[in-house]
C-alpha cells in the first residue's frame, strides 16, 4: 500500500466520520443552540480537565503492528492519557497534556503563564520506529570500539549457509530507532501589536540499523549498525501587526552531532591475516545550520496585498577525514587536507501580489529566486574503489544551483454558477559541476468549476508542461581527471538522469460532489497523469499514473453516521539500460516495464446508542498492493504483494457526569510476499545478509480505560 493512497484514505474517512449529526426536523433546527464553551471566559476559573487509566492485552508480537505507536510486543501493557487547565480571575493558567505515558510513544506537554502577557513551556516527545523484529548477523561488538567482529571459529571459506540454522553463531539483533525529542518554549507580548517567540530543543536519536558494505564487487554484507545522533534546534522570533503591515523576524539553528564517526566491521569473505579483513567507512558528519529570515505583508489597499520574504543561510561541515583505506596493501598520496571544511550559503527571496481588481476576478503573482552557493574547497583526492584498487585521482566537485520560480493565475466567476481558472508555472535551475547545467519547466493549467445545481458541483482540471534540458555533457569530458582511458567505474555516457532530462507531461483532474439529499453525499475524485521522455536513450522512457477515490457519506439521523470510500492506484514505467563497463564491451541493452497498484476500501460508522449515555463506533480498512517489473527477453521477476486488514471498534459509556468508560479493540492481518527476503539462502562470496523474514502476521489489542473529568 503506497504512503500517498495510505494519507488520502484515511483524511477521507477521518472527514465523513468527523461529520457533524443533521438535524432531524424544523423544530429541532429552530432550537437556541447551546453557546459553545470558551476555556478564556472570565467565569471559566479553577482546575478542569480529565485523567484516564487503561489496561490491555495484546496477542502477538509484531514490530509492524506497533511499528510507530509502540505497541510491538505479546502481553499485558497499561495506559495513562490526561488533559489538566487551571485558570484563575487575573489571566493565569497552566496546560498540560500526557499522551500515552505508559507507552515508547509518549508525549508530555506543559505550558503556563499569563494570558495576553507572557507564555512558558515544556514537552518531552518520544517516538519509535521498529523495522525488523527477526535481524540475524554473526556480527557484535565485542570490545564496545565500534568495530563489527565475526564469532571465534567464523570459517571464510565456508559457501553457503542458511541463517536460521547458524545457531549460536548467529545474534538476533532487531532493528529499532528510538527518538526521544524535550524542549522549551517561551512567547512574550510586550503590547498588543508584538510579540517575542523563541524554542530550544535536544533530540536524541539512536538504535540499530542496516547498512550496506561490501570488499571488491561480489562481496556484500548487510551490517546491524548501532549508532546514536544528536540535534540541538533554536529559534527566536519577533512579530509584528497592525491592521496593515505585518512582519516576522527569525533566526534558526540546527547543530547536529554524532558520536560515531566511522563504520568497521571485519571481512566475512577473508582470514584474519590478510590485507582486507577489516573495512571502514565514514558516518554521517557532524553539521550545522543557521538561517536568518525576514516575512513582511502589507495590504496596499482594501483589494490588494503585497507579501515579501527574504532568507539567508549557513551550512558547515568540518569533520576529519578518515583514512583512504585501512588496507595496508595500498599505496595512496597524503590526505590534500584533514577535513572538508564544507560551507554553502543559501538564499531565499520572494515576492507575492494577490488582488481582486473587479468584484468577478482575482489575480495571483509570485516570483522565487532561491540560491545555493557551495564555496568548499576543490582538492585532487586519490580515488579508492571498495578498499580494493586505487582508481586514479579525482577532484571533488561542490554542487550548486540556482532557482527562479515564477507562478500566475488568474480566477474569472462566469454566469451560471461557473469559476474558471488559468495559470503558468516556470521553474528554471541552472547548476554548476552536474550532466545538465540548465533545465527549464514550464506548466500550463486550467481549472473550470462547475455548479449545474445546488446539490451538485463538478471540477475539471487540465494541465500541460514541458521541460527543456540544455544538452547532455559527461563530467569527463570537462575534467581531465575523469577521462579514464579504459573507462573502468564510469557510468555509461547515455545514461540520464530524468530528473534533468527533456520531459513532457500532461495530466487530468476531475471531482465531483453529489448530494441528492441533505443527509446523503456522494464524491468521486480522478486524476491521471503521463510523462513521456523523448530524448532519454538509457533510463527512464515513461510514467503514468491513474489515482482514483470514490466516497459516500450518508447521516441516517442525529445519531447515526456512516461512512464508505474506495480508492485504486496504479503506477507503471518503462525503462531501457545496458550491461557495457568498458567501451569495447557490447552494449547488452535490456528494457524492464514496471508496475504498481493499490487499491483501498475503507468503511466507518458512528452511533449514539443511547443518548447521553452509549457511543460506539468501527472502522475498517481492508488494502492491496501488487508490483511486477517484466524483463523484454528475459524473465520476469517474482510479483511483489502485501495485503493489510485491519478492524477498529471502540465504545465509550458515559456513567455519570464525572465518570466514562471506554473499551477499544483493534485487529490487524498483514501478508507480504518478497522475492528478495523470502527463501533467500546466503552465499558466498555473494551476499552476508541479516536474515530478515517478510512480515507475516495476525495480531489484536484490547483496551479498557476509566476517564475521571472534572
Amino acid at each position: 500500500m503506497s504512503a500517498n493512497t495510505y494519507s488520502v484514505s484515511v483524511v477521507l474517512l477521518l472527514t465523513a466520520l468527523g461529520q457533524p449529526a443533521l438535524a432531524a426536523d424544523d423544530e429541532s433546527q429552530n432550537e437556541t443552540p447551546e453557546p459553545p464553551s470558551c476555556k478564556f471566559c472570565p467565569d471559566n476559573e479553577g482546575w478542569s480537565g480529565w485523567i484516564e487509566g487503561g489496561l490491555g492485552f495484546q496477542s502477538d508480537d509484531s514490530y509492524h503492528f506497533g511499528r510507530y505507536s509502540g505497541y510491538e510486543e505479546e502481553g499485558f501493557l497499561g495506559n495513562v492519557n490526561g488533559e489538566f487547565d487551571y485558570r484563575d480571575e487575573n489571566g493565569n493558567f497552566i496546560e498540560a497534556v500526557i499522551d500515552d505515558l505508559l507507552i515508547e510513544t509518549r508525549l508530555l506537554k506543559i505550558q503556563g503563564g499569563r494570558q495576553g502577557q507572557y507564555e512558558v513551556g515544556f514537552e518531552y516527545d518520544q517516538i519509535t520506529n521498529f523495522r525488523e523484529q527477526s535481524a540475524y548477523s554473526p556480527y557484535r561488538d565485542q570490545n564496545g570500539d565500534g568495530i563489527l567482529e565475526l564469532p571465534a571459529g567464523w570459517v571464510p571459506g565456508l559457501t553457503t549457509y542458511n541463517m536460521p540454522n547458524l545457531g549460536s553463531a548467529l545474534v538476533k539483533t532487531p532493528l529499532k530507532t528510538e527518538r526521544d525529542r524535550t524542549g522549551a518554549n517561551f512567547t512574550f507580548y510586550p503590547s498588543n501589536k508584538w510579540e517575542v517567540s523563541g524554542y530550544i530543543r535536544h533530540e536524541e536519536k539512536e538504535g540499530v540499523k542496516d547498512v550496506g558494505a561490501t570488499f571488491g564487487f561480489d562481496q556484500t554484507v548487510i551490517l546491524p549498525v548501532p549508532f546514536k545522533y544528536e540535534t540541538d534546534d533554536f529559534g527566536l522570533t519577533l512579530n509584528y501587526n497592525n491592521d496593515k503591515f505585518q512582519s516576522r523576524i527569525s533566526y534558526i539553528s540546527s547543530l547536529f552531532k554524532n558520536d560515531q564517526n566511522v563504520i568497521g566491521w571485519q571481512n566475512p569473505y577473508e582470514n584474519i591475516s590478510s590485507n582486507t579483513a577489516f573495512g571502514q567507512m565514514a558516518e554521517a558528519p557532524e553539521n550545522q545550520f543557521h538561517q536568518f529570515s525576514a516575512l513582511l505583508g502589507y495590504q496596499l489597499t482594501t483589494d490588494t496585498r503585497v507579501s515579501a520574504r527574504f532568507a539567508r543561510g549557513l551550512m558547515k561541515q568540518n569533520e576529519d577525514f578518515q583514512a583512504y583505506s585501512i588496507n595496508p596493501g595500498i599505496t595512496l598520496s597524503s590526505l590534500p587536507a584533514t577535513s572538508l571544511d564544507g560551507k554553502v550559503n543559501t538564499t531565499l527571496a520572494s515576492l507575492q501580489v494577490a488582488s481582486q481588481p473587479l468584484p468577478k476576478l482575482r489575480l495571483d503573482a509570485s516570483y522565487t529566486f532561491s540560491d545555493r552557493d557551495n564555496q568548499t574547497s576543490i582538492n585532487t583526492y586519490d580515488y579508492v574503489v571498495t578498499d580494493l584498487a586505487t582508481a586514479g585521482l579525482r577532484k571533488n566537485a561542490p554542487y550548486s544551483f540556482e532557482q527562479q520560480r515564477l507562478h500566475l493565475k488568474a480566477g474569472y466567476r462566469l454566469p451560471s454558477n461557473m469559476n474558471l481558472s488559468l495559470g503558468l508555472d516556470d521553474d528554471k535551475m541552472d547548476r554548476t559541476h552536474t550532466s545538465v547545467e540548465q533545465t527549464d519547466d514550464k506548466t500550463l493549467w486550467v481549472k473550470l468549476k462547475v455548479r449545474p445545481m445546488d446539490l451538485l458541483v463538478t471540477t475539471l482540471k487540465y494541465s500541460i508542461s514541458n521541460r527543456d534540458a540544455s544538452d547532455f555533457t559527461p563530467l569527463s569530458a570537462t575534467d581531465p581527471l575523469l577521462n579514464n582511458p579504459n573507462g573502468k567505474y564510469e557510468n555509461n555516457i547515455l545514461m540520464r538522469a530524468h530528473n534533468m532530462a527533456d520531459r513532457s507531461r500532461d495530466k487530468l483532474g476531475f471531482e465531483i460532489a453529489y448530494t441528492p439529499i441533505n443527509e446523503l453525499t456522494i464524491g468521486l475524485d480522478l486524476e491521471s497523469i503521463k510523462d513521456d521522455y523523448d530524448n532519454m536513450i538509457i533510463g527512464l522512457q515513461q510514467a503514468k499514473g491513474l489515482i482514483y477515490t470514490a466516497s459516500i457519506s450518508y447521516a441516517a439521523s442525529e445519531t447515526l453516521v456512516a461512512s464508505m470510500y474506495y480508492s485504486y492506484d496504479k503506477l507503471s514505467s518503462d525503462q531501457s539500460g545496458s550491461e557495457k563497463i568498458l567501451p569495447t564491451d557490447p552494449e547488452n541493452l535490456w528494457v524492464a516495464a514496471d508496475s504498481n497498484v493499490t487499491s483501498t476500501l475503507g468503511v466507518g460508522m458512528n452511533w449514539a446508542a443511547i443518548e447521553d449515555e452509549l457511543d460506539v463506533g468501527a472502522e475498517l480498512t481492508y488494502s492491496e498492493f501488487t508490483g511486477n517489473i517484466e524483463y523484454i527477453g528475459a524473465v520476469d521477476l517474482a510479483e511483489l504483494s502485501s495485503t493489510l486488514a485491519s478492524i477498529s471498534v471502540h465504545g465509550v459509556y458515559t456513567m455519570s457526569e464525572e465518570m466514562s468508560l471506554r473499551a477499544d479493540y483493534r485487529y490487524e492481518s498483514y501478508e507480504e510476499s518478497d522475492w528478495s527476503k523470502d527463501g533467500v539462502v546466503n552465499t558466498l562470496p555473494a551476499l552476508l545478509s541479516l536474515g530478515t523474514a517478510t512480515q507475516d502476521y495476525t495480531a489484536s489489542l484490547v483496551l479498557v480505560s476509566l476517564r475521571y473529568q472534572f
